[in-house]
């Protein structure tokens, strides 16, 4: 009787089956079958593209950024040292010889109408609407606030910051941006800013001066109405927006070039493609507002990748 001896390091190589061999060809059966269904889908479609539905909609035309205020506003400073009382709220309107301010025994009356705030930063003197026209970027990049808030019972010193009155009828706000962004605009263009912190709609604005300098350039915008809450804020965080275009509204990208004029891809349901010429009123980027769509009509996002549009 013959016997199978194994000794160390020998290996023992056995034959696969019948039924071991089948299965390892099902299963590349199987993984072929995937591979091509896979290349097929790819293919399938890349041949059709993305269908989508042109949507009424808006587009902004704008940008998010961040913007310094300055405010027409006059600095009264403490005649004498002593403890102080408020005789008025932060934020109120007072009248020409209205009690504002106690120090110690001796209390000080408004000289001007406007809104009162005891607040100070230290640039009320130094960011004026009367500079506006000579700001420069060297001087917005290097912008400094010392901000000190006065409340009952504090101490202060003679030549101290003791209250400022704001007239509301002007404020502005300043907008470093690229330089061709502020060749877009012109003087006395309205445009709208939408605050990002406060639960606001959107604030109304003309462009009062342009700066340019080299790359860069501020943009100065008169506001109108005046934001109470912005009355000891000196940056605020904006969307600056240029204009809100409404329409039909679909990707650029789905816009392409025939010898006939600009023009999108119509889907049928029956899989068929139609050339339909489009006017582009309006866009940014990635959607454009065009003419000649209904609302709700299919159309191929991505041509580029059908046969009809290659080679236009």
């Amino acid at each position: 009787m013959k016997r199978n001896h194994y000794y160390l390091g020998q290996k023992n190589y056995k034959r696969r089956t019948k039924g071991e061999k089948n299965l390892i060809y099902l299963l590349l059966f199987i993984f072929i079958i995937i591979l091509l269904f896979s290349i097929g889908f790819f293919l399938l479609n890349r041949q059709h593209g993305s269908v989508v539905l042109a949507r009424y909609g808006q587009i902004v035309d704008g940008f998010q950024t961040r913007g310094l205020l300055v405010r027409e506003e006059r600095v009264y400073y403490s005649p004498h040292s002593g403890k102080i009382i408020l005789k008025q709220g932060e934020g109120d309107r007072v009248s020409y010889g209205q009690k504002v301010l106690q120090i110690g025994d001796l209390v000080l009356h408004n000289h001007q109408p406007g809104i009162i705030s005891y607040a100070t930063d230290g640039l009320e003197e130094r960011l004026t609407p009367g500079i506006l026209k000579k700001l420069s970027i060297r001087d917005f990049n290097h912008i400094k606030r010392d901000y000190r808030q006065l409340v009952n019972g504090d101490y202060l010193k003679e030549g101290q910051p003791a209250f400022r009155i704001i007239n509301n009828n002007y404020l502005y706000i300043v907008i470093k941006t690229d330089a061709s962004e502020v060749q877009r605009y012109r003087i006395n263009e309205v445009v709208f800013l939408k605050p990002l912190k406060l639960n606001k709609g959107l604030i109304d604005g003309r462009i009062a001066y342009k700066v340019i300098n080299g790359k860069e350039g501020l943009l100065i915008v008169k506001l109108n109405p005046f934001i109470s809450e912005w009355l000891n804020q000196r940056w605020v965080e904006i969307i600056f927006i240029k204009n809100i275009y409404r329409g039909v509204v679909i990707p650029r990208e789905a816009v392409f070039t025939k010898p006939e004029g600009e023009g999108v891809l119509l889907y049928n349901h029956d899989g068929s493609y139609v050339f339909q010429k489009v006017k582009v009123l309006e866009g940014n980027e990635d959607k454009v507002i065009v003419e000649g769509l209904e609302i709700g009509e299919s159309l191929i996002e991505n041509p580029a990748v059908v046969d009809f549009g290659r080679g236009v």
